[in-house]
């Protein structure tokens, strides 16, 4: 009776560690001028979307597409398109933060994922941006090359510079 207690013990805990544990995520408040950070994300095929991100600003987690696509996502099956979610969300303006940009991979299913190549990024940047203006989380993930970066909407150009691994194919 005690080998099958502990199996079945062993089995649940195994189940469970296939779970999420509860992720809190902050609501970001700003006071005084602001700007807007928008995230982004490329669709491969029906059950994958590779999601750039805004995960921190000035060391303080918050919402993201990330932690929306995942709950979203969530037990969706195997049969089920992906559906990825594009956060907008205002940060401080006319001072320094510290933005903490993510790229990653990001499945309809955890046991596709576990079958197939998850790729992710990061890089921290500092720059004081301008009031009333616009940001894009850009993003390239792929087997040879890795890249998050934030563009400024309005002009398009990148702002300070991409964080880049490995070389992308021409």
């Amino acid at each position: 009776m005690i080998p099958r207690a502990i199996a079945s013990s062993a089995l649940l805990l195994a189940l469970a560690a296939c779970g999420t544990l509860p992720f809190l995520p902050q609501d970001l408040v700003v006071d005084g001028p602001s700007a807007i950070v928008c995230d982004g994300h490329d669709a491969v095929g029906t059950n994958r979307s590779d999601i750039y991100y805004l995960d921190q600003v000035d060391e303080q987690r918050i919402r993201s597409s990330w932690t929306e696509a995942g709950q979203r996502n969530a037990n969706l099956g195997l049969k089920r398109k992906f559906q990825p979610n594009d956060n907008c969300r205002a940060i401080p303006a006319g001072r320094p933060v510290k933005l903490e940009l993510r790229a990653s991979t990001s499945y309809v299913a955890p046991i596709i994922a576990m079958f197939n190549e998850n790729w992710s990024t990061s890089g921290t940047l500092s720059f004081t941006p301008t009031a009333g203006a616009t940001y894009l989380v850009k993003g390239d993930l792929g087997a040879h090359y890795l890249a998050v970066w934030l563009e400024d909407n309005a002009g398009g150009g990148v702002v300070d510079h991409k964080f880049e691994t490995g070389h992308k194919a021409d």
